[in-house]
C-alpha cells in the first residue's frame, strides 16, 4: 500500500476496542500498554502516549489525555517521522489547541468539506478540546 489515505485510516481502524490503561496495571507491568483490552482503566496511559512520548518527550506527555496523541501516531506510523509531521500542519503536538494552529498557522484550517484522512477537531464555549480523525464522509455526517 502506497502513502495514501488509505494507509492512515486503516491503522486507526486497526486500533479500534483499545482501551486506555489504568495506572495500578501500567506499574505492575509496562507491557499491558500494548494489550487491547487488558488492564483497563481511565488513567491515560496508552501505547500512543508512550510511543510519542518517546519520541517527542518535550511535547507529547505521558501519561495525559491522548486524542491527539493517538492522530499524531496514527499518521507516524503510516508515514514516518517527516512526512507526518508535514501532513499535521508541520509539527506533532498532544495538546489539541496547538495542534490547531499548526494548521492555522500554514493556511490549512478549514471548517466545512472534510475529507477521508482530515485531523477534525470539536470545540465549544471555552474553545477547542478533543481531535480525531475522518475516516468516513457522507451528505448528512462525518465520521
Amino acid at each position: 500500500m502506497s502513502n495514501t489515505v488509505d494507509k492512515v485510516i486503516k491503522i486507526a481502524l486497526d486500533e479500534v476496542g483499545y482501551l486506555e490503561k489504568s495506572k495500578k496495571a501500567y506499574n505492575k507491568d509496562h507491557k499491558i500498554l500494548d494489550s487491547k483490552e487488558d488492564g483497563a482503566g481511565s488513567d491515560n496511559y496508552t501505547k500512543y502516549g508512550r510511543d510519542m512520548n518517546a519520541l517527542y518527550p518535550k511535547v507529547m506527555d505521558f501519561p495525559a489525555p491522548w486524542c491527539d496523541c493517538f492522530v499524531d501516531w496514527c499518521f507516524y506510523k503510516a508515514y514516518g517521522e517527516t512526512e507526518a509531521k508535514a501532513l499535521l500542519g508541520g509539527d506533532f503536538n498532544d495538546y489539541t489547541r496547538h495542534s490547531a494552529k499548526y494548521y492555522q498557522d500554514k493556511g490549512k484550517w478549514h471548517t466545512s468539506d472534510p475529507k477521508v484522512g482530515d485531523q477534525i477537531f470539536f470545540k465549544h464555549s471555552s474553545g477547542i478540546y478533543h481531535t480525531g480523525l475522518v475516516y468516513k464522509v457522507d451528505k448528512g455526517y462525518v465520521y
